[in-house]
């Protein structure tokens, strides 16, 4: 059994979609890409920790690593998706919450639904902003991200600063968490403003 995170939101009835890398040597994922079209499999939840409310914080900064974009992608989604009037509560108002994502991975070509991202920024260009860190950057052409490891400066350049209307969300590898988990703290992060998934 393994978690994840879907990428369609409560607005898409009567279907879910999921981003889901297959691994050769994992344990659930070649049995994923192994279904043909009309198998099923067993599902439950939804599960987690962490419910995103509108206006919950002014800016939430989203950190990122390889498959731990899709639950970022899902909490910037529910926030950024176009509600109708009727579709808010009288007390919830218009979700005015801004969106900074670091978004790391190995290549070029190992970044997650991208075009999906990159669709998000131009549809909410004053909401959503996305700044990519590889470790091998392309060897040709230009490379507008940052390369190498997501430090403290990159953060420092990239997310809200720290205060009581800012939270900031991370989803990565074991290791790459514990390090943002560091340089939050060294940045005057508290507690109370970070959540790991």
């Amino acid at each position: 059994m393994r978690p994840y995170t879907p990428t369609t939101d409560d607005a898409t009835p009567g279907t879910v979609d999921f981003v889901i890398k297959v691994y050769p040597t994992g344990r659930v994922t070649p049995a994923l890409d192994s279904l043909k079209i009309g198998d099923c499999i067993l599902a439950k939840g939804p599960k987690g920790r962490f419910t995103y409310k509108p206006n919950m914080a002014e800016e939430i900064g989203l950190v990122a690593g390889g498959t731990g974009i899709t639950p970022m992608f899902a909490v910037a989604m529910a926030a950024l998706r176009k509600k109708s009037k009727s579709d808010r509560s009288s007390e919830e108002g218009e979700d005015k919450t801004r969106f900074s994502l670091v978004f790391a991975n190995v290549t070029e070509d190992d970044i997650l639904i991208r075009d999906k991202l990159e669709a998000l920024a131009r549809g909410n260009p004053e909401r959503f902003k996305v700044h990519y860190v590889l470790n091998e950057p392309p060897k040709e052409g230009s490379w507008n991200g940052s390369v190498g490891f997501v430090t403290k400066e990159i953060l420092a350049k990239h997310l809200p600063a720290p205060g009581s209307k800012t939270l900031v969300l991370r989803c990565g590898p074991g290791p790459m968490n514990k390090a943002v988990g560091a340089a939050l703290e060294e940045l005057g992060y508290s507690k109370e403003m970070t959540f790991e998934f």
